[in-house]
């Protein structure tokens, strides 16, 4: 995921690890896709509020929950 995340060009390597982020079987696997995206800055809110939701790992849902903690100091969504 590191070396996707810093190499391909900027809107597909996104398109790769989102679509890794919603079908990977594997939540270590989605861990570091949505941590990758995270160190992009290029989580849409919506999926990373289904994630905390939905997602059926539960090491990945608190990540996304820690992800929309930190974005509820600037995002009014979250609140």
């Amino acid at each position: 995921m590191e070396t996707l995340a810093s190499s391909e060009e900027p809107g597909h390597r996104q398109d790769l690890l989102l679509e890794v982020l919603k079908q990977d079987g594997d939540s270590e696997v989605r861990m570091a896709a949505l941590d990758a995206l995270a160190s992009l800055d290029a989580i849409p809110f919506d999926l990373l509020f289904e994630v905390a939701l939905q997602d059926t790992g539960p090491s990945v849902r608190m990540r996304a929950l820690e992800l929309l903690r930190e974005r509820g100091e600037e995002d009014r969504r979250v609140k």
